[in-house]
């Protein structure tokens, strides 16, 4: 699965799409000066529109559910049971699918095999009741939305198995696409013990959203030795190892940073870092991150892409690319 795929111009990526949008707005209000008079699309657009009919609450309880389900049935070895690496989720209107990183591993109960070597949610899964469910940790709090696939169905990516996702676009839509991220883990409800770092953007999330994990840093230094700290903190205290940080940077970074970011990451050891950063510097340092072009199909007159990817937001064509080696 390819999951390199173009993000439309301007795309909001948030499972909780409706959430976001009214954090978006109470945000621009937030902005505004006294005198001043927001103007607010009467109806909501159709790329809204659709992203709330793909984003159904349900659908992303079930999801939940059964990844603690998944994880509540693994047999123990020694004082923890392992979980099988897993790439991605597909959340669909009739269908639930996850990926996982061994295309050949045998579905971990309660999936069963699916096609190109994604795990299947059968209707007919006994899952944990949703009290019991909120018991288990959550197992994979690194899931997030990139995109939707062509038939419309919710695409997440686990950021916590990668360790940079680069972002090829004009500064306005790396931002808009950042602040999505940072929403979604902000209100999703398996990513609870997930630490968001923004960098240069979005100093008014953490008030919007004082219950989630978010800080935000002015410059890309102060993030570099925040992150230092933490993976201090997971070698002074191993229980907090498992938890993903995730570090948000809207602004071009330098050719230093970037390696320092990339030096450090490599060293994590065993607490999950991930970058998302603008593509430009960064790639040359990490050769095996994920892009994604956030550049709009719309702006070339070729309605047919070089390549095909199963993946698409909103009807877009998308064209996949790999980062520079």
């Amino acid at each position: 699965m390819n999951l390199r795929t173009v993000l439309g111009a301007g795309a909001l990526l948030a499972a909780a799409v409706t959430g976001a949008l009214a954090l978006r707005r109470t945000l621009q209000r937030h902005r505004r000066r006294p005198s001043e008079k927001i103007a607010i699309a009467p109806e909501t657009s159709t790329a809204e529109a659709q992203l709330a009919a793909a984003a159904e609450p349900g659908g992303a309880t079930r999801l939940d559910v059964a990844l603690r389900t998944l994880a509540h049935q693994l047999p123990v070895e020694g004082d923890a049971a392992e979980l099988p690496p897993l790439r991605a989720a597909r959340l669909g209107a009739r269908a639930l699918e996850v990926l996982p990183e061994d295309l050949a591993r045998e579905p971990q109960a309660p999936f069963v095999s699916g096609q190109g070597g994604w795990w299947v949610l059968p209707a007919d899964a006994v899952l944990l009741d949703e009290e019991g469910a909120r018991e288990v940790p959550a197992p994979y709090p690194g899931l997030v939305t990139i995109g939707s696939t062509e038939a419309g169905d919710l695409l997440l990516l686990n950021l916590a198995q990668v360790p940079a996702v680069l972002l090829d676009g004009n500064p306005v839509h790396i931002t808009e696409v950042c602040t999505s991220l940072a929403l979604e883990l902000g209100m999703s409800p398996w990513a609870s013990d997930v630490e968001v770092v923004t960098i240069g953007f979005g100093e008014d999330l953490p008030q919007l959203l004082p219950t989630a994990r978010i800080a935000h840093m002015r410059q890309a230094t102060h993030a570099l030795r925040d992150l230092s700290e933490r993976l201090l903190e997971g070698h002074q205290m191993p229980e907090t190892q498992h938890q993903p940080y995730l570090l948000l940077c809207a602004s071009a970074l330098d050719a230093d940073l970037a390696w320092e970011f990339a030096d450090v990451i490599d060293k994590a050891g065993t607490v999950p870092v991930t970058l998302v950063a603008p593509e430009s510097t960064p790639a040359a340092h990490f050769p095996e991150a994920e892009v994604l072009n956030l550049r709009s199909a719309s702006r070339s007159n070729s309605t047919t892409p070089a390549r095909r990817s199963p993946c698409s937001v909103w009807g877009m064509p998308p064209t996949c690319r790999s980062p520079p080696r």
